[in-house]
C-alpha cells in the first residue's frame, strides 16, 4: 500500500522518523504532543470547576482530573490532527486504543485498525513482559494500591500510629524523592517537630532526623464510609458528564473511555481523605509541607489544612513543576528552590510572585575528590510514563556515544531513574550494542551517589532533574532536545539558565569535547538558594512569603 503521510503517536528520535520515512516512501511527522500549548490543556480542565465538590471545599474534578491531563494533551495533539485530515481520506491507525477512540470521536466517523484486540496468548506474553520490567519493590506497591485503594487491608496491619502530643508540621508523603525533599527540609529546624505520613510503603525510610516521627496513613483510616455523600458526588459528577459535551476536547476523554472509572477513584480519594481527616483530628498539626502537588495523597491533605485556616507550604521535589501550568496550586507559599524556579513559576506558569519565595533546604557540601573525570554519564528517565520510544531514545544516544568514547578513551555510565527495570535496560542493551560495545558501557541503579559525580566528565540526558544537580556542582551537562517528550518547557527552561546545552540532533553528541571548550557554567545561586532557618520556620507557621532571605 502507498502512504501519503506517516503520523508518529509515540514519541521517537530524529533517526527514527528519518529511517521510517525511507521505508514507507513518504513524509513521517510525530504528534506534536510536546509542542502543544498548555493554556488549551488548563482551559479544558477548567471546564469541570464547581460543581463535584464536597462540604470541606474539595473538588474532586480537580483532585482527579490530574490523572487524564497527559490524555488531554494527546487530545488537542490529535484535534490539530484531525483538522488537516479531508473528509475522502482514508485513516488507518496500527492497532485500536486511546488514540483511535479519540480519533473517531474527532473524525465522526470511523478508523480502520490494523490489530483491534489482542488473544490470550498475546495478552499473556504482554503481562509476562511487563511484569519482568517490574522490580521487587514496585511489584511490592503496585499490588496494594490497585487491590487496597481504600487502604482497608493496610490499615490491618498498620503499626499502631503514635502521637507524641507536641505541635507539629505534617510532611505527607507517597514516595521517596518527596520524602528525602521533605526531610531536608525538616532537618533545617531541630527545634520543630515534624509527623511524617506515609501513604504508600514506597515513602518510607529507615533513618529519620531526631524531629521527625513516622507513622502510616492506613493506621488514621475510619472504620466507617460516608456512602450517601458519595452517592451525592457521583449524582454531580453525572450531571457534569452533560456540561462536557459541548467542550470538544472533554467530549472526546469522555468517548475514549478514559473517564469511565471516575466514581471508582472517587471512592478511593474520599477514603483516603477520611483518612487525612482523622490525623488532623487526632494529631496537633499546625502546619503542612508538602511536596508534590499532583499527587492526590499529597494534595489532599494540603486542601483540608487550607480548609481549616492551617497553613500550607509547597515545595516541589523535583527542578521543575510542569503541573503549575495547568492546575496551580492552592498552598499559601510555594517555596522556590532558586531564580530558575521562581521564574518558571511566576513568569510560565502565572503564578502571583507574592505566593513565591526562594527558599531551598540546605545541601551538603560534595567531598573534594579525585579528578577523575572518567565517565560520560547518561541520566536516563521512565520514558515510558510519557509514551516514549525507549529503545529508539536509547539507539539515538548510544550510537554516538560508543563512538565517543572509542576517540576519548572515556566510558559511558547509564545511571537508571528509580522507576526503570535494572533487567529491561540491560536487555535493550543486549539488543542494541555487540559485545565488544558493551565492554565500555556500565549500567547502575540506586541512589545518586557523590562518588559518580566527582567521576562525571560530562552528563546527558533529556529533561532529567539531574541536570540541576550536575549544574550544582559546575559538571557540564547537554541536552538531548530532539528527545524532549513533555509539554511543559523544561528543556527551554533549563537552557535559559544554562543548566545545560541543548542539541538538536544525535550527531551533535560527536562534537561535546568541542563544546566543553566555551562551556560556560550557570552560577549555582541561580539554581539553589538555601533558605535560612529562621525564615523557614515563619513560613511553616504563618504560611506568609516574608521577604526573601537566604542564607
Amino acid at each position: 500500500m502507498q502512504w501519503d503521510h506517516v503520523i508518529d503517536l509515540g514519541i521517537a528520535g530524529a533517526r527514527t522518523h528519518e529511517r521510517w520515512a525511507n521505508i514507507f516512501r513518504c513524509p513521517v511527522t510525530d504528534l506534536g504532543f510536546t509542542r502543544i500549548a498548555s493554556g488549551l490543556v488548563r482551559d479544558a480542565l477548567a471546564v469541570g470547576l464547581g460543581f463535584v465538590v464536597d462540604e470541606r471545599g474539595i473538588d474532586w474534578w480537580q483532585v482527579i482530573s490530574v490523572q487524564y491531563v497527559q490524555q488531554i494533551y494527546r487530545i488537542v495533539a490529535l484535534q490539530q490532527i484531525a483538522a488537516s485530515i479531508a473528509t475522502q481520506d482514508e485513516v488507518f491507525v496500527s492497532r485500536s486504543g486511546f488514540d483511535s477512540r479519540v480519533l473517531q470521536a474527532l473524525l465522526g466517523r470511523p478508523v480502520s485498525c490494523f490489530a483491534r484486540g489482542i488473544g490470550i496468548a498475546q495478552y499473556v506474553k504482554h503481562f509476562y513482559d511487563r511484569s519482568r520490567r517490574l522490580t521487587y519493590s514496585q511489584i511490592k506497591q503496585i499490588i496494594p494500591d490497585k487491590y487496597d485503594p481504600q487502604h482497608r487491608f493496610r490499615a490491618i496491619f498498620s503499626p499502631q500510629k503514635t502521637r507524641s502530643g507536641k505541635r507539629v508540621i505534617l510532611l505527607p508523603t507517597a514516595y521517596t524523592n518527596v520524602t528525602r525533599t521533605a526531610l531536608a527540609y525538616a532537618e533545617m529546624l531541630p527545634d520543630c517537630n515534624f509527623l511524617l505520613v506515609v501513604a504508600r510503603s514506597s515513602g518510607r525510610v529507615k533513618t529519620l532526623p531526631a524531629n521527625v516521627i513516622q507513622a502510616d496513613l492506613a493506621s488514621y483510616v475510619p472504620s466507617n464510609f460516608d456512602r450517601t455523600e458519595y452517592e451525592e458526588l457521583c449524582a454531580c459528577w453525572r450531571k457534569l458528564q452533560y456540561k462536557f459535551g459541548s467542550n470538544s476536547v472533554l467530549r472526546a476523554l469522555l468517548e475514549s473511555g478514559s473517564t469511565d472509572l471516575f466514581e471508582n477513584a472517587l471512592r478511593q480519594w474520599l477514603a483516603v481523605r477520611d483518612a487525612w481527616t482523622n490525623v488532623f483530628e487526632t494529631e496537633p498539626v499546625e502546619g503542612v509541607l508538602s511536596c508534590d502537588d499532583a499527587n492526590p495523597y499529597t494534595h489532599i491533605p494540603g486542601l483540608l489544612a487550607k480548609d481549616r485556616g492551617i497553613p500550607w507550604i509547597f515545595s516541589h521535589h523535583g527542578a521543575l513543576d510542569g503541573h503549575q501550568l495547568v492546575n496551580q496550586s492552592h498552598a499559601d507559599v510555594l517555596l522556590a528552590k532558586g531564580e530558575m524556579e521562581r521564574d518558571y513559576l511566576v513568569r510560565i506558569c502565572g503564578i502571583p510572585a507574592a505566593r513565591v519565595e526562594v527558599g531551598a533546604p540546605v545541601r551538603p557540601v560534595p567531598s573534594e575528590g579525585a579528578n577523575q573525570k572518567s565517565s560520560i554519564v547518561f541520566f536516563s528517565e521512565d520514558y515510558e510514563v510519557s509514551g516514549a520510544r525507549v529503545e529508539e531514545f536509547y539507539g539515538d544516544v548510544l550510537a554516538s556515544l560508543v563512538k565517543l568514547v572509542q576517540s576519548t578513551g572515556k566510558r559511558i555510565v547509564i545511571k537508571l531513574h528509580p522507576a526503570e527495570s535494572l533487567r529491561d535496560r540491560r536487555r535493550i542493551l543486549n539488543k542494541l550494542l555487540s559485545r565488544q560495545e558493551q565492554l565500555v558501557v556500565r549500567i547502575i541503579d540506586g541512589p545518586l551517589t557523590e562518588e559518580l559525580m566527582m567521576e562525571t566528565w560530562f552528563a546527558l540526558t533529556v529533561i532529567s532533574t539531574t541536570a540541576l544537580d550536575c549544574a550544582i556542582r559546575g559538571i557540564p551537562a547537554f541536552l538531548c532536545g530532539w528527545l524532549e517528550n513533555w509539554s511543559y518547557g523544561y528543556l527551554e527552561q533549563f537552557a535559559t539558565f544554562r543548566v545545560g546545552v541543548k542539541l538538536s540532533h544525535p550527531e551533535e553528541i560527536a562534537h561535546i569535547p568541542r563544546l566543553l571548550e566555551t562551556y560556560r557554567p550557570c552560577p549555582p545561586r541561580n539554581l539553589w538558594e538555601p533558605i535560612r532557618p529562621e525564615a523557614l520556620h515563619g513560613i511553616l507557621s504563618e504560611g506568609i512569603a516574608a521577604p526573601v532571605q537566604v542564607a
